[in-house]
């Protein structure tokens, strides 16, 4: 006979009343270790706990949060989840909701953290079933909740998957201007460009920017002076002489498919290479300047240090290399992307 319920997880304690679950029995499966309490009134199989992603626990967590509080809305981070769209660095907290500004009842949760405010019906639509704040709705959230960087990563990814556009964040964003947070995503909302490949990318532009370093240009092809192909950096400043290069895990790892595989050969290989190409880079007079993830997320003095040493060691006149964008393949001048002022690129610097 199985012994637990045959319910959501997590579920509900009233779901397990409703089912015809006595609180003895539900206490006896916790003392056994069949179930673990993962905040009050709220429980879920232990193995099946386990053996879940620290993403697939908060997706879980957003099922039964729509079902304990059926007035509100899937919301900020967790609605980026719900999207696809990137999430913080590092653990995600209670799932985010927003419920009505004169909504008294709802009751915030341990494991839930309610926002007030209007959510009019054309912020809102169904994911799998869930109520959720449109991703234009959703990345201006994130960019008022969780800071600049973060919301950058939110609102590069909506433009990169075609999601969502920069006339509908920015008309979220007029909509929401007396709301806390807000003048950041006024400063964000320009730095948008879908261009950047990763949650890395956007969430370093944003980390830098915060610190006053001039946007650049991502993802940019530098040609020798033969028009030869060297290297596709992350990011140049052209006029300035200075690349950037974030450098994720997977970069090294086989996470993008460069014909090397995986495995600690492959990764080696792809260290190997990156040195080589970093040495050509510098020979035709550019400055070089390299992150990871934890120096961006834990330390970005350090980054943006590192960026205004080389600015002031620069010298774009002796610079050799051509620099073109990847989206076009023109200078960077010439790029449409680049030059736009609505958002969706800017020129570097």
């Amino acid at each position: 006979m199985n012994e637990l319920p045959d319910l959501a997880a997590p579920f509900l304690a009233h779901e397990a009343v409703a089912a015809g679950w006595s609180a003895r029995r539900v206490g006896g499966l916790l003392r056994r270790g069949h179930l673990v309490r993962l905040a009050r009134g709220l429980y879920a199989p232990t193995r099946q706990w386990a053996a879940m992603s620290p993403d697939e626990r908060h997706l879980a967590l957003v099922h039964a949060a729509v079902r304990r509080v059926p007035r509100a809305v899937v919301s900020h981070r967790s609605a980026a989840l719900v999207h696809g769209l990137p999430t913080p660095y590092g653990a995600l907290g209670p799932v985010r909701m927003t419920v009505p500004a004169d909504d008294r009842s709802s009751r915030a949760e341990s494991w839930v953290q309610l926002h007030r405010g209007t959510t009019g019906l054309q912020h809102v639509e169904l994911v799998a079933g869930l109520p959720v704040t449109t991703v234009a709705r959703t990345v201006v959230d994130c960019f008022r909740e969780d800071g600049l960087a973060q919301g950058l990563s939110v609102g590069d990814a909506a433009l990169r998957s075609g999601t969502g556009s920069v006339a509908d964040i920015q008309h979220v964003r007029q909509q929401q201007r007396r709301w806390p947070g807000v003048a950041r995503a006024g400063i964000g909302i320009p730095l948008l460009d879908g261009r950047r490949e990763s949650w890395l990318e956007s969430f370093s532009a944003g980390a830098m920017a915060a610190r006053d370093v001039p946007p650049g240009v991502p993802q940019v092809v530098v040609l020798d002076e033969w028009g030869q192909f060297v290297a596709r950096v992350d990011v140049a400043w052209a006029e300035l002489g200075i690349v950037g290069e974030a450098d994720g895990r997977g970069k090294y790892l086989g996470d993008f498919d460069d014909g090397l595989g995986r495995g600690e050969d492959a990764a080696a290989a792809r260290v190997v290479q990156a040195a080589q190409r970093e040495s050509r880079v510098r020979e035709l007079g550019l400055r070089v300047v390299r992150w990871d993830t934890t120096e961006i997320v834990r330390s970005p003095r350090s980054v943006v240090a590192r960026w205004f040493a080389a600015a002031r060691s620069a010298d774009p006149g002796r610079v050799t290399a051509h620099l073109r964008c990847s989206c076009h393949r023109l200078p960077l001048t010439d790029c449409p992307s680049s030059t736009r002022k609505d958002g969706l690129g800017r020129l570097a610097g």
